[in-house]
């Protein structure tokens, strides 16, 4: 019987794998729990076009080094280490061999991850509308052993009122839930009336169906900023979770990250700064939410977790305490276990082979704008 090469280099993998044993556990601890990676190239494609699409473009490639480097300034111990990868299926570009091009960015992800395995946790990204999807999840956790899984609707052109996107996205979160993989997931689409309504079918027509999904929701329900949507979501949550006996709190997270929004970060990045009020409401939003379940990230480059941080303290009206259970909220254990793993993490050894077996990284990215 004749044996194609891909189950040939499939079964070598998996062969090396048992001989190298558990690629690692990881440890429960605090630290930023939304934090950017970008490969040189991604970062010269979005420097290159005439509208930057993110705020990489400002500080080139974000590589484990300089991931560590800010941890460290910050006092920080881990740090969930996100691939932009997604941004390379954006409606709006055309990325020559656009498979090939998320598979490179997702593997540039799991080799800094694994270099540093005690510190980075990462989640691999994509868009889900695409026809690759669920053939790229199944790569990302079966081959390189990534933990977790980066959704951005915004940037994916995802509008869950549109039938055969909310069935797509269905079939995503449900291959994620039986992988037990984990969701980040950046939620705010891009109709102008972004709000209850689409909280209302992630809450009853997606999360309500898999009981065993795990979710992190990026920026308090929004996309950066605290307008008038943030505020509807993160009102639909708390009442739902409230209400609803059948939605289990417990596997549901929100983070901070991209919320608090200054002059400067505002011109750089198109936001609304947030005002004195806002900062009471997010707050006072927050802590109806519950603050046990409020998580720090930072979403470098747009700021670095010290800076956030001091944001954080100069502009909540925080009581005492409550910053520091902010900070010392750890999702880890939610997220991959209750005792903070196994989780899975790469290991370089198959990375290296993986590498050589499948992605031509000659050709560099090509994409129209």
């Amino acid at each position: 019987m004749k044996m194609g090469f891909k189950m040939v280099v499939t079964l070598s993998l998996v062969f090396l794998f048992l001989l190298i044993g558990s690629p690692g556990i990881i440890e429960a601890a605090s630290g930023d729990f939304h934090f950017n990676l970008c490969s040189q190239e991604l970062s010269e494609l979005l420097s290159s076009l005439d509208q930057p699409l993110f705020y990489v473009d400002k500080v080139g490639g974000i590589n484990g080094e300089m991931a560590l480097k800010l941890l460290n300034e910050a006092g920080m111990e881990q740090a969930f280490a996100l691939s932009l990868a997604y941004i390379l299926g954006q409606p709006e570009l055309e990325v020559e061999e656009e498979y090939q091009a998320v598979k490179r960015e997702n593997n540039f992800l799991a080799l800094e991850v694994a270099r540093h395995p005690e510190r980075l946790i990462g989640f691999f990204s994509l868009n889900p509308l695409r026809p690759y999807a669920l053939l790229e999840i199944s790569r990302c956790v079966n081959l390189l052993n990534l933990p977790g899984l980066k959704l951005d609707f915004y940037s994916s052109g995802v509008d869950l009122s549109n039938e055969v996107h909310r069935s797509q996205v269905k079939k995503v979160f449900r291959h994620a839930a039986e992988l037990n993989l984990p969701i980040l997931l950046n939620f705010r689409g891009r109709s102008d009336d972004f709000g209850r309504k689409d909280a209302e079918i992630l809450l009853d027509e997606i999360i309500a169906p898999l009981p065993d999904l795990k979710l992190q929701v990026a920026h308090l329900g929004g996309g950066g900023g605290f307008d008038s949507g943030t505020q509807e979501v993160l009102q639909a949550f708390t009442e739902a979770f409230s209400l609803n006996p059948g939605l289990n709190r417990d596997r549901i997270v929100l983070d901070l990250s991209l919320v608090l929004v200054g002059e400067e970060q505002a011109r750089d990045g198109g936001l609304s700064p947030t005002t004195p009020r806002d900062h009471g409401k997010i707050l006072g939003m927050a802590r109806s939410w519950g603050l046990d379940r409020v998580v720090f990230g930072s979403s470098w480059p747009y700021s670095s977790p010290e800076d956030y941080r001091q944001q954080m303290e100069e502009k909540l009206p925080l009581a005492r305490g409550e910053l520091e259970t902010i900070m010392n909220n750890d999702p880890i254990p939610l997220l991959f276990g209750s005792s903070g793993g196994p989780a899975r993490v790469p290991c370089s050894k198959i990375l290296a082979l993986i590498l050589e077996s499948g992605v031509d990284y000659g050709v560099p990215f090509s994409v129209t704008y």
